[in-house]
Order: structure tokens, then sequence, then C-alpha cells
């Protein structure tokens, strides 16, 4: 399966949706999407490929660039790769797509990525502060 494929089927999944209940949702045979998703994106006509696509709330240039990303393995939840550096927060790209997939979630799924984005926020902070106080301390001569 390539890269595109892969990202597809994992959104797919994510979506909730059953590879077939997808495909007839968007308009196409099961088989074509089946056959997309062994055979490789790369392969199918670019409407099936746009259908898929808009299905799943990305542009084809997202889907692109998910597939080139450097993060391909964070997405993929290898988050122990050596090469899953997540761009800063500056990043157009970043930003657009953390925006576009909060928009494909129910408003349970939003209320509860907002508690997490708090929560992580919240860590941060506690991170921060406690590594302040330590360098304070590591500057004024005192040990911990």
């Amino acid at each position: 399966m390539t890269k595109k494929a892969q990202i597809i089927a994992k959104l797919i999944e994510e979506k909730g949706y059953k590879k077939r209940a997808f495909a007839k949702m968007i308009g196409i045979p099961p088989t074509t999407l089946q056959s997309m998703l062994t055979r490789g994106i790369g392969k199918a006509s670019v409407d099936n490929v746009v259908k898929v696509c808009r299905g799943l709330g990305i542009s084809t240039e997202e889907l692109e660039r998910m597939a080139n990303n450097t993060n391909a393995d964070y997405f993929f939840g290898n988050t122990e790769s050596k090469n899953t550096i997540i761009p800063e927060k500056e990043s157009p790209v970043l930003d657009e797509s953390i925006t576009k997939m909060f928009n494909t979630l129910s408003d349970k799924d939003k209320k509860e990525a907002l508690r997490y984005i708090t929560f992580l926020k919240m860590t941060s902070e506690t991170e921060n502060e406690i590594s302040s106080t330590f360098e304070q301390k590591q500057a004024g001569g005192k040990n911990l």
C-alpha cells in the first residue's frame, strides 16, 4: 500500500466509516476504492481521487502534502521515529491541517479535542514553570 493509500485508509477509519459504506457515500464502487488502496492512488482516475478526497474533507493538494510530510511516521502513530519533528506553530500547513481536521469532527469530538488541547496547554505551562524554577536555582548555585 502506498503512503497516499495508507493516509486515505487511515482517514476513512478515523471518520468511522467502513470502506464499503464510504465508497457508496462518495459515489464510487467499493471495488474501485479497494483497488485504489491496494494498487495505489496514482493508478486511479483523477475523478475518483477527487471524490475520495472530497469525501474525507481534504483537497488533493493536502493529500499530497501529507504524503510528502516528514511527519508521516507521527501521523501513523510511530512517535518513536527519529523523523517525527512537528513543524513550528507558525507553519500555515500545520494550522490549516489542524483546522480542517477539527472541522470534520462531530460536536462531541470537538469538545473532547478542546479538552485535550487545554490539558496539553496546561501541562506545557507547568513544565515551563518547573524548568524555569530549576534553571533559576541552578543559576543561583543551589542544587535540587
